[in-house]
């Protein structure tokens, strides 16, 4: 409850990513060890203090200085990354996957589907979501690979059901996010080779309202991006969480995600 509550109410959010995460400043820093990642502008802390110059490289020194730290505004839009992570880039790790994958390449065989995929190279990628996405596909791949395994699961329900373009295209836009959420775990308790402690589970379970609130504070995708990256992980029976809602609770690309997520899993 108090990993979720953190990232609760009006305006929490923000102040939350205003306390540096030591988990997502690894994977920054980890990135910064094989792509330059350069500050976009001053990073000062809470108090005015400059840590780090606009346009100094990243470095483990980075690390050093902001654990610990409160900033005067989000660690996540003072960094840009050289060469990420682009939605053409993203797009075409999708269909280099399906090539790989038959039973997904079999999931978004129409046309209808592969179009629908396709057409979300045009959405906008706001740079903080660009640098966790790329640490994503540079240090965890399998998690990459899952976030787009839901993206061409999300094209091809979006094709079977029939939604229209402009909700085929928040669907797929979900699903590559979905997960985002889980850049601010402690990697350990994602590792799924151990049993879990409830106190390591709860940190778990709020990925998907971490997602959101990254979401509500870095992108400007429409509400209904974060609402399913908030649900993803509910279920129709009302077993899933973080709030145990059943179907008849979430809206219908709700559903779809939460079924994309379940197959992209498997």
């Amino acid at each position: 409850q108090g990993a979720v509550g953190e990232f609760e109410g009006t305006g929490k959010a923000g102040q939350a990513f205003c306390a540096v995460n030591p988990h997502c400043l690894e994977n920054i820093v980890r990135l910064s060890d094989q792509m330059e990642i350069v500050a976009s502008s001053d990073i000062l802390d809470d108090c005015g203090t400059k840590l780090w110059a606009k346009g100094a490289p990243v470095s483990r020194a980075l690390q050093e200085k902001m654990l610990l730290r409160r900033l005067k505004k989000p660690l996540e839009v003072s960094l840009d990354v050289e060469g990420g992570a682009t939605l053409d880039s993203i797009v075409t790790d999708c269909f280099a996957l399906m090539k790989e994958t038959p039973a997904l390449d079999r999931m978004c065989s129409t046309s209808g589907a592969r179009s629908a995929l396709r057409s979300v190279r045009n959405a906008p990628l706001p740079s903080p979501l660009k640098l966790l996405l790329t640490s994503a596909r540079e240090h965890k791949k399998r998690n990459y690979d899952i976030s787009l395994a839901a993206m061409v699961v999300s094209a091809g329900l979006a094709n079977g059901v029939g939604l229209n373009d402009r909700d085929a295209g928040l669907l797929i836009l979900s699903a590559m996010v979905h997960d985002i959420g889980e850049m601010y775990i402690n990697p350990e308790y994602l590792d799924g080779s151990r049993q879990l402690q409830p106190s390591e589970w709860k940190y778990v379970a709020s990925h998907p309202c971490v997602g959101q609130a990254f979401l509500k504070e870095f992108a400007s995708y429409p509400p209904a991006v974060a609402d399913c990256v908030l649900h993803h992980h509910e279920r129709l029976d009302g077993s899933g969480y973080p709030f145990q809602l059943s179907g008849t609770q979430t809206g219908s690309l709700c559903k779809l995600i939460s079924v994309a997520d379940a197959v992209s899993a498997i």
